[in-house]
């Protein structure tokens, strides 16, 4: 009976039944919680997807006008020799002349080739790629948030599969010693078990420093500054093993790599634009209010003030520049095809990554169910043999690998339930559904 109750407990473990044994209790949910608002790449995508998205203003991209104030002033001494037309002549040392000058100027580009039209287009596809950046890297970053804390559970249910193994060597160890003593077994029996005892303790001491290596990680992803231990408390449930029935196409259009391709490809056919728009002339036209106040100890005019409006518009056309333009242009119409070629190659690559995530994803499902039934027929291999050996129908050899038998495929199990987790994540992020 003993024996069916430290059995039972272990598979209940492994069917997610955790019991607090460290300093608090994590979900999962709160894990991405924390991780979405403090993890550190996340926050700087987010002020890069900002400032991208300040930079796309008509400001920006020089479609609006430009407004000044000036001033400005002057003093001048100067020895005047002077002769007027009526033949007087006069002179004067040392004369000082002053000049102050306050006023707006507004400046507007009417055209420009279009160039700010394509800036403006330019500066919208940039803040588009840093909004997918920002995307893609929340995928990742809650990707590998999933994969982290998976692995913590993971090595929890380990440590408890040891845990049910220590248990049963102990008992297989009482036994052992008394069958010795009564002169039933020989002690080579005893101390065998007593060997085994000792390397599952031993295992379990290095399992759990993986264990909190694993927890470190986790506490990286969540921004946590010191380490802490934690009872991840969710356990690994599978979806059903389906294939999305939508189209590839409709999957990746989905893709926050391919939606990455397809902006910068944006990017660098408005950058074209921009380029071809500078061989054409540029027209600015111009109004300027201004006061004026001129101050002079000698000559004809010794007191003058004005004030008015004064407009200008003006046209320039490079006709040669050394073929800067043309090398420009050059230079933006090969990044716009080298832009267009990694599109489709990501595209193929995507493609091939979403039929094998698809394959694996079921493959991964129906091995879980396979370790599960190995599990349920070694388990009660494992019963049978240590009653056996309690009435001494067996030796503790055999009575070892039974137990063997079933904590590796106890291991198996977690393993594929594990790596199942891990493809039905990797597909979800392939097909755009990891985060909504």
């Amino acid at each position: 009976m003993r024996t069916r109750i430290l059995l039972l407990v272990v598979a209940v473990a492994l069917m997610g039944a955790t019991r607090a044994r460290a300093d608090e209790s994590l979900s999962l949910a709160q894990t991405l919680d924390a991780v979405l608002q403090r993890n550190g790449a996340l926050q700087v995508a987010r002020n890069e997807q900002a400032a991208a998205g300040h930079a796309n203003s008509l400001g920006n991209a020089g479609a609006l006008p430009t407004l000044e104030a000036v001033a400005g002033a002057s003093v001048s001494r100067s020895d005047l020799d002077q002769t007027l037309s009526g033949g007087s002549v006069s002179s004067r040392d040392d004369a000082e002349s002053r000049s102050t000058s306050t006023g707006l100027r507004l400046a507007w580009t009417l055209f420009d080739g279009g160039r700010m039209f394509f800036t403006k287009a330019r500066l919208g596809a940039e803040e588009a790629v840093a909004s997918t950046r920002l995307k893609a890297s929340i995928e990742n970053t809650v990707g590998s948030t999933i994969a982290a804390y998976f692995d913590v559970v993971r090595l929890q249910q380990s440590v408890r599969v040891l845990d049910g193994a220590i248990a049963i060597n102990e008992e297989r160890v009482r036994l052992a010693r008394t069958r010795f003593e009564t002169g039933a077994a020989s002690k080579l029996d005893f101390l065998q078990a007593q060997v085994d005892l000792d390397a599952r303790r031993s295992d379990r001491a290095r399992l759990q420093i993986t264990l909190e290596t694993a927890m470190g990680r986790v506490n990286e992803l969540m921004g946590v500054p010191t380490f802490r231990t934690f009872t991840a408390i969710d356990s690994i449930r599978l979806e059903a093993p389906l294939v999305d029935a939508r189209a590839t196409e409709a999957l990746l259009a989905r893709n926050a790599e391919v939606q990455l391709g397809r902006d910068q490809l944006r990017v660098s056919e408005r950058r074209l634009g921009e380029a071809r728009s500078l061989a054409w002339p540029r027209l600015v036209g111009g109004v300027q209010y201004g006061a004026s106040h001129t101050d002079n100890d000698f000559g004809t005019v010794l007191d003058a003030r004005s004030r008015g409006v004064t407009g200008s518009l003006a046209l320039t056309w490079t006709l040669f520049d050394g073929w800067s333009n043309a090398t420009q242009v050059s230079r933006a119409r090969l990044q716009t095809s080298s832009s267009r070629a990694q599109l489709e190659a990501t595209l193929s690559r995507v493609q091939q990554q979403l039929v094998v995530a698809r394959h694996r994803y079921v493959s991964d499902h129906g091995i879980v169910a396979l370790e599960r039934d190995m599990v349920d027929l070694a388990r009660e291999n494992a019963e049978v043999a240590l009653e056996a050996y309690r009435a001494g129908a067996i030796s503790g050899l055999q009575l070892r690998e039974a137990q063997n038998s079933h904590q590796q495929a106890l291991e198996r199990f977690i393993g594929a339930s594990y790596q199942a987790k891990l493809s039905e994540v990797e597909l979800m992020r392939i097909s755009g559904d990891l985060v909504k």
